[in-house]
């Protein structure tokens, strides 16, 4: 039998092992613009098919933050986000968590802190905000250790992701029913602190608590961090190095003011998405135990990990902040019309009973109007104030030609002369009265008041400087003006007046010697 030939070898390669890949073809097919990372990220910013609910049959006990007890057990809870921070994960799956965010949630009776843990960061990042309203289903709270718990607000945590199908945190959209639950009021935690005060002494004080209003809002400065779902650097002309030296940050400055300084309000991160529906002048934050940094002669205050910073709290020092920045948004009138029919004069200046008042007393009934209505008659303070005059400008207004005042066309027009005409319409000023900001500033032992929140009656003025408003500027030397200023400077005299909600302004009805 004649020999079969051989079959040669197959040689095995690494190829042998692998399925081979088609060949490209070179057909080239229109795209819509985007590439694979773009639809990662749509994929985040995408909502779930259908909104979280509670299986059914399955009940969670409504409660308050202040009721919460750790342990197992079905609760939920809705609060406000009072504080919030995101970090970055580097997950090795897919699946995993790419970013952790932690809030302390508040309401009325307490707060609480959520661990948040994000398989779609990108959309919860687009509503989570101070003064967000969310609630909470849990099945376990933890309780915070001692180290944990003097870097928090809150007693508990909850620990929660996105992906659990018997927990969840659902954020609730603001409307007419719900503006003002879940605030902070005027019943629940200490006592106010002026931010001035705050500055001197109070950042050595526990669970500090501010109120401040909205004076201006700073552009944010964006980051250079990787981001979580593309890796790339979110390159900008602005940035702000973080201290490590890793990377940049956040950040966005605020001004905020009280009626008795200003300070800087320094948000980072994606805390500075909370300001863009902060209102200039109207909206009003209550900060609780915020950091205090003094760089050189400007206040900045930040948010530590236990500050908590409460949005448009229903309070009525609030009310009174917000009425107090509406009203130096506009220009002040020094010719208001004195309010003769408003105050009953000769009950409350010449009756049996006659009070004298402080700038103090006024100023705790502006603020308590409520409760002292029943006390004050008519809502008014009819009485007598004494006062020391501590700044006198005669001889510099009349220097400046600005010794009397008349107002036509909506603005003021200054002159030392009793016929003047309005720089709009040419017309001759209806009506000419003295300066009220001849006097700079009168105080008591209690406070002090600028001449521009006076208003000074024709009797009052006659009382005063002995002579009216318009033989004063025209048949009154300067030697004599600069006199009257060293006559009136520390002078003590008491202003007959009257206080009323509606006239806003302290009505100086007659000027008695002392």
């Amino acid at each position: 039998m004649p020999p079969q030939p051989r079959t040669p070898k197959k040689s095995h390669t690494i190829q042998n092992y692998f399925t081979p890949l088609p060949t490209p073809s070179k057909t080239h097919h229109l795209r819509d613009g985007f590439d694979g990372e773009d639809e990662n990220r749509a994929d985040d910013l995408r909502l779930p098919a259908s909104p979280w609910a509670p299986r059914s049959g399955v009940i969670y006990a409504r409660t308050k933050i202040g009721e919460i007890k750790s342990g197992p057990g079905r609760i939920t809870f809705t609060g406000r986000v009072a504080n919030f921070r995101d970090v970055e994960k580097n997950p090795k799956q897919a699946t995993a968590a790419k970013v952790l965010l932690r809030m302390t949630l508040t309401d009325e009776t307490g707060a609480i802190d959520i661990k948040f843990w994000l398989t779609r960061p990108m959309m919860i990042r687009q509503v989570a905000k101070l003064g967000a309203l969310a609630t909470v289903h849990t099945t376990f709270v933890a309780a915070l250790s001692t180290k944990e718990m003097e870097s928090s607000a809150a007693s508990y945590m909850v620990s929660i992701s996105d992906t659990d199908a018997a927990a969840n945190v659902e954020f609730l959209e603001d409307s007419d029913e719900n503006y003002a639950d879940y605030k902070s009021d005027e019943s629940k935690g200490g006592e106010l602190m002026p931010l001035k005060v705050f500055v001197e002494s109070g950042s050595d004080v526990d669970d500090a608590r501010l109120l401040v209003c909205i004076k201006w809002k700073g552009s944010r400065k964006f980051s250079e961090i990787p981001n979580a779902i593309s890796g790339e650097l979110e390159l900008t002309d602005r940035s702000v190095p973080r201290k490590d030296g890793v990377g940049t940050a956040e950040k966005r400055d605020i001004g905020v003011f009280d009626d008795s300084m200003e300070a800087t309000l320094t948000l980072w991160g994606s805390m500075t998405t909370s300001a863009n529906s902060w209102e200039i002048s109207k909206t009003i934050l209550l900060l609780t135990a915020p950091c205090i940094r003094l760089w050189r002669n400007d206040v900045q205050l930040s948010l530590g990990p236990a500050s908590l910073v409460g949005i448009d709290p229903i309070h009525r020092d609030a009310q009174w902040l917000r009425s107090y920045a509406q009203k130096l948004l506009r220009k002040p009138d020094l010719c208001q019309p004195f309010p003769y029919t408003e105050f009953d004069w000769s009950v409350g200046l010449f009756g049996d009973v006659r009070l004298k008042y402080t700038f103090a007393d006024i100023d705790t009934y502006a603020r308590n109007i409520e409760e002292f209505e029943h006390q004050v008659p008519g809502n008014q303070c009819i009485g007598y104030l004494n006062v020391v005059i501590v700044e006198i400008n005669i001889a510099t207004l009349h220097r400046r030609n600005m010794l009397l005042v008349g107002t036509c066309c909506g603005f003021p027009v200054f002159t030392n002369s009793s016929s003047a005409v309005c720089k709009k319409c040419d017309a001759p000023l209806p009506s000419i009265q003295p300066n009220p900001n001849i006097l700079g500033r009168i105080a008591d032992e209690t406070g002090t008041i600028a001449g521009s929140n006076l208003i000074m009656s024709e009797r009052a003025w006659l009382s005063f400087l002995g002579r009216s408003g318009q033989e004063l500027a025209e048949n009154t030397s300067s030697e004599v003006l600069r006199y009257f200023d060293d006559y009136f400077l520390f002078a003590r005299m008491t202003l007959a007046f009257g206080w009323d909600p509606e006239v806003g302004k302290i009505a100086v009805w007659d000027v008695l010697a002392s």
